[in-house]
């Protein structure tokens, strides 16, 4: 009893000692918390670092490629030449000192996999991370510096969608100098290729609807152009039974090539029946295909050597109309091929993008301290300190009395 007496005597001491000395703890806990927090934030101020997640969206960047098959290398993203044009693209940049951040250890930038439950890649996440001080502490800055750089991968991104032009065999100079039997050819090489292209878009996308017309749309409008209004068979048919030429010298050049190749063939196709004869067996028991392709090559070739060999035939009055119905089969192939390429920079333009998965807000910018915690842990200290202090100021005056 007497111990618990003696104990409630000494807090209500302790109380009141430090209730007589509370001015003196005030002052020095506030004291002490402003000095520390504020040497605190300016040891905090340059440790800030900036980092950002994002995802760019174009073709071939599942293998690590631009559009037009060019290496994607994303550790480009922070060299030093791409930190250069990032800084020069804006005025607001001007300042920034592009060789110290380079070089700084904390700018850095690393790809991330997000996998699935079968341990499947879907989707590829690339981290940049800044040190703000080169900023001026400046989120809002570094935060459209980012932007800045992965508009740079998306500008590259989009010029090689523009170099993806369909392979144009129709090209002015080329048609220029070639005759109509070449100018045939032309068409349907042409036309070859745009449905190859066409074939290789749908696989890629799918039937892809951009601006009222979808690819199925325009590959059945290409399709039925050529099998219902063009029909190569037959222009070509009318082509050697009009004997229409552009140029008699041209066709003089050609009869000497077909004269050579006709000799070639058959004496590869005298070459082969030789060797059918000698093996006792019937050609098509042998090597009978291969004959009757030669037959079949020395048969064509024989009918160009009739159409070349008649240079001094002068032209049929249909040459003009045939002239006009080739070139305007030419132009509308050309359209074509024009309406596929903007319809495919198109496509190709929209799937090219970059996504920030913090939305917005872009990034998010992480210091050494947390200024919060530890403005409540210098508060602490500082109470305690200003405690200690005045209990030992009453003590030091207790002595005295004594």
């Amino acid at each position: 009893m007497e111990n618990n007496e003696t104990q409630e005597i000494s807090l209500l001491e302790i109380w009141n000692r430090l209730w007589k000395n509370k001015y003196l703890i005030i002052i020095l806990t506030l004291a002490i918390t402003i000095i520390g927090v504020g040497t605190l934030y300016f040891l905090n101020k340059d440790t800030g670092v900036a980092t950002s997640s994002l995802e760019f969206k174009f073709l071939n960047i599942e293998q690590a490629q631009y559009p037009d098959k060019t290496p994607f290398n994303f550790r480009d993203i922070i060299s030093k030449e791409s930190l250069e044009k990032a800084k020069y693209s804006d005025d607001e940049f001007k300042d920034l000192d592009v060789d110290a951040l380079s070089k700084d250890e904390r700018t850095s930038i690393a790809r991330n996999e997000v996998l699935n439950k079968q341990n499947e890649v879907i989707q590829v996440l690339y981290e940049i991370k800044l040190p703000v001080k080169y900023f001026k502490n400046n989120k809002e800055l570094v935060k459209d510096y980012i932007i800045a750089l992965s508009n740079q991968v998306i500008k590259r991104a989009s010029d090689a969608n523009n170099s993806l032009k369909v392979v144009n065999n129709l090209d002015s100079q080329i048609i220029e100098n070639a005759d109509y039997l070449d100018m045939i050819d032309l068409i349907k090489s042409q036309y070859s290729v745009l449905t190859n292209n066409y074939a290789s878009f749908e696989a890629k996308f799918g039937d892809v609807v951009m601006n009222g017309s979808n690819i199925a749309e325009l590959q059945a409008e290409l399709i039925n152009w050529y099998t219902i209004t063009v029909k190569i068979d037959d222009l070509k048919t009318r082509l050697i039974d009009g004997r229409y030429s552009k140029d008699p010298e041209y066709k003089k050049t050609e009869l000497k090539r077909v004269n050579f190749e006709i000799a070639q063939l058959q004496a590869e196709r005298k070459l082969l029946s030789e060797m059918v004869k000698e093996s006792g067996l019937t050609e098509s028991e042998a090597i009978g295909r291969e004959i009757v392709e030669l037959k079949n090559a020395i048969v064509y070739l024989e009918m160009l050597k009739e159409y070349y060999n008649d240079e001094d035939k002068p032209a049929v009055a249909g040459q003009t109309d045939f002239d006009r119905e080739i070139t305007s089969y030419i132009e509308q192939l050309e359209k074509y091929t024009l309406e596929y390429d903007q319809f495919n920079k198109s496509v190709l333009d929209i799937n090219t993008s970059v996504y920030y998965t913090m939305g917005t807000k872009i990034l998010t910018v992480k210091k050494q301290y947390n200024m919060v915690l530890m403005s409540i842990v210098v508060l602490f200290l500082g109470g305690a300190v200003s405690v200690g202090a005045a209990l030992v100021k009453e003590a030091v005056l207790n002595k005295k009395e004594n």
